[in-house]
């Protein structure tokens, strides 16, 4: 069997142990037995059993971004490209967070695991937002005069209510609504006019 194979394999194996017996409960040897091959295996791969639970959070992360790159890829106006990016990263989080009954300690055991790569994530997913803000600014589709990286941030900021422990409470149905309903209060605002302007006016 092919290294790369085995690899997959072994992340394979451990995230569905860590989902269904959480991070703790789960040894090398639960993990080397539901992929099929010797413990021994497992440790030409990885040095040991937290190395694998960091390699599995790093797949999950990437995940979502690989998804989010496809929603920013795909046909369609800026502002519909930009809703779906959020609401698909929303999505990859709750459907993650709904297959483990300890998904919350689950969920910042994967943040923990993959503390500078989250961090690296975060910035990935903020950059592509940004992108997608230029690009509509160049097109005419979204005003400009914001900087993108700054309408990324606040995005992502609104954005973090969606992720464990309160995304929790709500229904995927919910997360559905809820997403686009921000985006789109986030882009237009409560009125036709930004605070800073009345301010300026003011002034």
């Amino acid at each position: 069997m092919a290294n790369h194979e085995t690899y997959d394999r072994i992340l394979d194996a451990a995230a569905r142990l860590f989902l269904q017996y959480g991070h703790k409960r789960t040894t090398v040897e639960d993990i080397a037995t539901a992929a099929g091959i010797a413990k021994g295996s497992v440790y030409l791969h990885f040095k040991s059993k937290d190395d694998v639970f960091g390699a599995v959070s790093r797949r999950v992360c990437r995940r979502v971004l690989d998804a989010m790159r496809r929603e920013a890829a795909a046909a369609g106006p800026v502002e519909q490209r930009l809703t779906a990016v959020m609401l698909t990263a929303a999505l990859h989080t709750w459907d993650f967070s709904h297959q483990a009954p300890h998904a919350p300690q689950l969920w910042a055991e994967v943040v923990a695991a993959a503390a500078a790569y989250a961090v690296e994530a975060y910035a990935e997913g903020r950059q592509i937002v940004a992108d997608l803000v230029a690009e509509g600014q160049a097109s005419g589709e979204l005003a400009a005069g914001h900087d993108p990286q700054e309408v990324a941030m606040l995005l992502q900021l609104a954005s973090r209510a969606f992720d464990p422990p309160f995304l929790l409470i709500d229904s995927r149905g919910q997360i559905e609504r809820q997403v686009p309903r921000l985006v789109d209060l986030l882009m237009h605002g409560l009125s036709g006019r930004s605070g800073r302007e009345d301010g300026q006016a003011d002034g």
